[in-house]
């Protein structure tokens, strides 16, 4: 049950968090259009696909992961 109540408070803190935030671009541009932020200084996520790590970097954490662990690596 302690997981459902923290999923459901993160959920909860979310969407106040985006309320707050819807609050404060609409008050900006009703109030002050200038100080509006353009879409590409306001976005979070990366614009277009994402990148796919090289096999390498890949493989490179995994060996890491796996000498962390103490555990061995199988090629075949």
């Amino acid at each position: 049950m302690r997981g459902v109540t923290r999923r459901l408070e993160r959920d909860f803190f979310v969407r106040e968090l985006t309320a707050w935030q819807t609050a404060r671009l609409v008050g900006t541009a009703f109030h002050a259009p200038a100080k509006f932020p353009s879409f590409k200084e306001f976005q979070t996520a990366p614009a277009g696909p994402a990148r796919r790590p090289d096999w390498k970097a890949v493989k490179g954490k995994v060996l890491q992961f796996v000498a962390a662990t103490g555990g061995e690596v199988i090629i075949k």
